[in-house]
């Protein structure tokens, strides 16, 4: 089971996964899908070492027909060296598996959906914590007033009255 903790960094929030299995696996970064990206490109890279393991154990019957039809006989180099336009593809090329691209920092991953951040609820309630306000650079959904005044409860209870007065007017 992997858990995401968010802990104080030096310079903000930091995103910690780690592993109940494996107490010494931690992997950490400032923002929560380049964490989880992470962990998915590392899942990505084992699968693709154990399928290339996989694949040099087994021979392949291509090359079990070629060394069972002609075990000596060297291919002759104009076979392999060609100086034409023609296309040869010797098959030693045209076999390889291509690797895994590595996208984004996210790999398409929603960091704050994976640890329940997006969930409007839980961004409703983080919203109207103490010191909420003093995030400069967060755009408020659902706390419009800028009231440092308010207790959280009186804070969240605004918002939720919002919510009804939207819901009447869409009604009507």
């Amino acid at each position: 089971t992997f858990t995401t903790q968010i802990v104080r960094g030096d310079s903000g929030p930091l995103f910690q996964i780690t592993c109940s299995d494996d107490p010494e696996f931690k992997l950490s970064a400032k923002n929560p899908s380049k964490v989880w990206g992470q962990l998915k490109q590392m899942w990505l890279d084992l699968e693709e070492q154990q399928t290339a393991k996989k694949q040099a154990q087994q021979p392949t019957i291509d090359n079990t027909i070629k060394a069972a039809s002609n075990p000596t006989t060297p291919a002759p180099p104009s076979a392999t060296n060609s100086n034409n336009n023609s296309k040869n593809v010797s098959p030693s090329t045209s076999n390889k598996s291509t690797p895994t691209k590595k996208k984004g920092s996210g790999h398409g991953i929603s960091g704050p959906q994976k640890i329940g951040l997006a969930h409007t609820d839980i961004k409703r309630v983080l919203e109207c914590m103490p010191n909420a306000l003093k995030c400069v650079n967060y755009k408020f959904k659902y706390r419009m007033d800028k009231d440092e005044k308010l207790t959280s409860k009186k804070a969240f209870k605004k918002t939720l009255k919002k919510k009804k007065d939207k819901n009447k007017n869409k009604s009507n």
